[in-house]
């Protein structure tokens, strides 16, 4: 997951995992809902507030809002 939010932020390449595979693994397991991300988003945020600020703070949000989307949209 570190690998991943780099990548995301600082384009460092180092991430080779498939995110939407890894959610549908879990999807799987236990359906997950649109209540899981709207959950899960304010945890995240509330977390990235409470540690971060500034443009890579507003810009992890904005992309987690977005793979949210995405991540419930195919599972």
């Amino acid at each position: 997951m570190t690998s991943f939010w780099e990548n995301v932020l600082f384009y460092t390449g180092n991430y080779e995992g498939n995110p939407v595979n890894a959610h549908k693994s879990v999807h799987y397991l236990k359906q997950t809902t649109a209540e899981h991300y709207e959950r899960w988003m304010t945890l995240f945020n509330n977390v990235i507030d409470e540690s971060f600020e500034g443009t890579n703070a507003n810009k992890m949000k904005t992309h987690a809002k977005a793979i949210a989307q995405i991540m419930l949209s195919k599972m």
